[in-house]
């Protein structure tokens, strides 16, 4: 009689840290879906960001094509980013930016427009919400990563296909990356977006 109530109580004890073992889980299964689904809503609204600058330096384009009549390749680079992932068309707007100011800095009289202050103010203030959302991805995205890491729920983690998310670098980390591949150099705006002419 007593080795029945025995294993009773085993069983009984074995169920209740299966039940709440089972709960923990659960919790910690819906706490990583929640944190992944948060950095993919970050990732998008970059993404918009990202968006609206392209509208507003393909119109910057245009403004400065009206100076020296140049095609801009760099435009095309641009268009054919779209069809990248947030990470890549980030990177290329970054460099899209610095290629574009080179040009401007070479072209002086068009800093005197209203346009070009028009559109430089657009890019300006965009950029900075650029900045602020890719702030909030990296906070978030960071956090998810750390949780997903921790023993021993990082087993779990992979287990149920949670896995890192990559972060946005510093515009100060692609201008060097950037800089490094142009040893230096300060291209002509042709070598920068091409020698075609209208």
């Amino acid at each position: 009689m007593e080795q029945t109530w025995i294993i009773i109580i085993i069983l009984a004890i074995i169920a209740l840290i299966g039940f709440f073992t089972y709960r923990k889980l659960v919790k910690k299964h819906n706490e990583f879906t929640y944190y992944s689904e948060d950095v993919e809503k970050r990732a998008a609204a970059v993404d918009l960001q990202i968006e609206k600058q392209f509208d507003i330096i393909d119109s910057m384009a245009r403004l400065l094509r009206q100076y020296d009549q140049k095609e801009y390749d760099f435009v095309k680079d641009v268009t054919a980013a779209k069809s990248g992932n947030v990470f890549q068309r980030a990177a290329t707007m970054e460099m899209a930016m610095q290629k574009m100011y080179q040009v401007v800095e070479q072209t002086p009289t068009i800093t005197a427009t209203s346009m070009y202050k028009d559109l430089n103010g657009q890019i300006k203030a965009e950029a900075e919400k650029t900045m602020y959302s890719k702030r909030k991805y990296n906070t978030v995205a960071s956090s998810y990563n750390k949780r997903i890491s921790m023993i021993p729920y990082s087993f779990f983690a992979k287990t149920w296909g949670f896995e890192k998310k990559p972060l946005f670098k510093s515009s100060t980390q692609l201008v060097e990356e950037h800089s490094e591949g142009m040893n230096g150099k300060k291209y002509k705006s042709k070598e920068i977006f091409g020698s075609n002419t209208k």
